[in-house]
């Protein structure tokens, strides 16, 4: 027969909810409901020698029925699958019930160092400390309770760290105070003592039934034991495993650790960070697009509260000033320190404003503590509007036929905004049909190549001449889009793209090319460097099948020898290939190759739109139609390539995933609110329609069928 709670009075009630540490509730640590010593030093999982801030992996186990435990047979299975009802068969993991006792360990893991892992019962002796490998170092067990309103009991660590709950009661049968018991006891088997809180209902309280989820002053104990939550899984305490904080957006704060400042905590609550002592430093790690001005600040959290731990006298604590809190930002390396920042005295923060990030790449921010106490913080990385002076690109030709580029070899230049001085220059001639070899009708550049009877006609379009002054030092994109035509499919009916720093034309392939990239009809493309038909090297070859072709062409400038990376459609073929581009003089061109195996007569054409070179080193993020702001023009951009794919990190791909999707248009939209915060500008932020978005998965799908090998 089940044991009703009568009518006990409630206080009465909780004062009886569990026994646990009654000989120890007498040496509670100062500021705490806890002792360090009281912690796990071992565990199946992890071994021995654990100490006070080591991360740590508890296994967790719910005996058999029948099972001989402290106080009797053990009935819990039944007397829960009584209440919540059972499934078929002995994985306990599906009872109806079994969530409601994990989610109390998954809480808890979400907000510390603890990770916990669920595993079938060994069946052993009850409170066997400690366990073998693999096995449970928690088990959970039910026995009927001999005291009235006593709900549950559990072991300190060292004792095996083993709980009971009483099946002999009502107050189970609500699921919520099921998980508040149970998450109760399972603090205790963590270390912890009982304490009461004016003002809070902790987990560890009884003065009331402990809502689930622990407290301030829970997660103050917790995190101090087993560290905080970026502690587990190998840790931040190197720079090798540092967190990653974010990529910074202009005007958009990056931040961590901005819960700690009340004493309730919600169950969903989860962004708390600490330096549990002096042995703690934690790293992060913040990605910067562009070299921009950026405040970090360091600010020690927590709220000041007085707590009576059991059996002693009023305590105090100001959790927000155990500490004194210092920061170091450092390069790229993880190691050499760009400034220290440790001015403010403990309980203030520490702020570095509008400081130089002279580059764009990977900066760390170390943090540490000068006691050895368990501070709470939050960390937030704010950078400066930026702005640009002039528009990052070089050269953007929309082929309009007003530049009448067939009338002659040496016409006015196709300046575009006037930074490319060189015309373009190109053999004229026509296609024994009559057609212009070279021409540019509706936007487009068109090429038309026919093998003839005594060799190749190749028409050449080359263009830019000395264009470096725009370039050298920087990181420039080249990018096009390429429709191939033949009327063979032939390795030798193709189109191909060379950069050079002589003159290209001539041979279309000729020793002289830097680097070529060619697509051919017969759905392969093949990449060169220093040099094609004789002395180059084929760096890379494959399958890419068109007849439709993003061809897009990265050049970092910065360094001694230029690093040159290669994308046809998105895929990445050629990464951080170094190239000896000169730095006075460069050239591209564009070609469709007629070779000697095709048949006389047989014809290739190219189709040409959007060629534009682009200066990409410093953008900002959102500038999606780089042209040095963030705008609504940059919402159209998107929109219009929504659902493309593209070398990662270019065009409107603001999340670097390679695919212009709706992640962009967030990105996009949280630079825009950042720029107008800061007074650019007052727009309304254009949302995109249902079935724009619902398109992503047709064009997702479109895109798989389209493949690089």
């Amino acid at each position: 027969m089940i044991r009703s709670l009568r009518l006990y009075p409630r206080t009465w009630l909780i004062a009886w909810i569990c026994h646990v540490f009654w000989a120890l509730a007498g040496s509670a640590a100062w500021g705490a409901n806890f002792q360090d010593i009281y912690r796990w030093s071992s565990t199946s999982a992890d071994g021995a020698m654990l100490s006070q801030g080591d991360a740590t992996t508890l296994r967790w186990s719910i005996v058999d029925d029948g099972q001989d435990v402290e106080g009797g047979s053990s009935d819990l299975v039944a007397y829960l699958d009584g209440i919540y009802g059972t499934t078929p068969g002995d994985d306990l993991s599906q009872r109806p019930w079994f969530a409601t006792l994990q989610a109390q360990f998954d809480n808890i893991a979400a907000k510390t160092g603890l990770t916990f892992e669920y595993v079938e019962d060994a069946s052993g002796d009850w409170n066997e400390e400690p366990a073998a490998a693999g096995e449970a170092d928690i088990r959970v067990a039910g026995v009927a309770f001999p005291q009235p309103g006593q709900l549950g009991e559990a072991e300190r660590p060292s004792n095996g760290g083993d709980i009971r709950l009483d099946t002999d009661n009502t107050t189970f049968h609500n699921p919520a105070l099921l998980g508040g018991v149970f998450q109760h006891e399972l603090g205790h088997s963590l270390g912890l003592l009982h304490v009461t809180v004016p003002g809070s209902t902790p987990l560890l309280g009884t003065s009331s039934f402990p809502l689930q989820g622990p407290q301030f002053d829970d997660l103050y104990a917790l995190t101090r034991l087993y560290g905080d939550k970026f502690e587990a899984g190998g840790g931040n305490d190197q720079s090798t495993g540092a967190t990653l904080l974010g990529t910074l957006a202009t005007g958009i704060a990056t931040t961590v650790g901005s819960d700690a400042d009340d004493l309730h905590i919600d169950f969903e609550q989860t962004d708390f960070v600490t330096i549990d002592g002096t042995s703690d430093v934690d790293y992060y790690r913040i990605e910067v697009p562009f070299a921009s001005e950026a405040t970090i600040t360091l600010t020690p959290r927590g709220p000041t509260y007085t707590f009576f731990p059991e059996n002693l006298p009023q305590q105090s604590l100001a959790a927000g000033s155990l500490s004194n809190l210092r920061f170091r930002l450092l390069s790229g390396d993880g190691q050499t320190p760009l400034v220290t920042h440790d001015l403010a005295d403990i309980g203030e923060e520490e702020q570095l404003a509008s400081f130089d990030l002279p580059s764009a790449g990977t900066y760390y921010v170390e943090v540490s503590g000068a006691e050895n106490l368990n501070q709470f913080y939050e960390l937030s990385v704010q950078p400066d509007v930026a702005s640009f002076a002039q528009t990052p690109w070089v050269f953007r030709d929309a082929f309009n036929a007003a530049g009448d580029l067939n009338d002659a070899v040496d016409a006015a230049p196709r300046q575009a905004a006037g930074q490319v001085d060189s015309p373009y220059e190109f053999q004229q001639g026509t296609t024994p049909s009559g057609d212009p070899a070279v021409e540019i009708t509706d936007g487009k550049l068109f090429l038309r190549g026919v093998q003839g009877a005594t060799g190749a006609d190749s028409p050449s379009v080359s263009a830019v001449r000395n264009f470096a002054p725009q370039l050298s030092g920087e990181k420039w994109l080249l990018s096009l889009e390429v429709h191939l035509e033949a009327s063979a499919s032939s390795e030798d009916a193709a189109f191909a793209l060379t950069l050079a720093d002589s003159w290209p034309i001539g041979e279309p392939l000729s020793d002289d090319a830097d680097l070529t990239v060619k697509l051919s009809k017969n759905n392969r493309y093949r990449i060169v460097e220093a040099g094609g038909n004789a002395n180059g090297e084929v760096t890379r070859q494959g399958l890419a099948f068109g007849p439709d072709y993003l061809l897009q062409v990265l050049v970092d400038d910065t360094q001694a020898l230029p690093k040159v990376t290669v994308a046809i459609d998105g895929v990445t073929l050629l990464t951080g290939e170094e190239l000896a581009v000169s730095q006075l003089e460069r050239y591209f061109a564009l070609h469709v190759l007629t070779g000697s195996s095709l048949a006389s007569m047989e014809s290739v054409s190219a189709e040409i739109d959007n060629l534009s070179i682009a200066i990409v080193t410093d953008t900002l993020p959102g500038d999606y139609n780089l042209d040095g702001v963030v705008n609504l023009a940059d919402y159209t951009t998107w929109r219009n390539l929504f659902g493309r794919r593209v070398l990662a990190g270019t065009q409107a791909d603001g999340n670097a995933n390679g695919r212009i999707d709706a992640a962009d248009y967030d990105f996009w939209k949280s630079s825009f609110a950042a720029a107008a915060n800061a007074g650019a500008y007052s727009h309304a932020v254009p949302e995109p329609t249902s079935c724009l978005l619902g398109l992503l998965a047709g064009s997702s799908l479109l895109a798989s069928v389209r493949r690089i090998a």
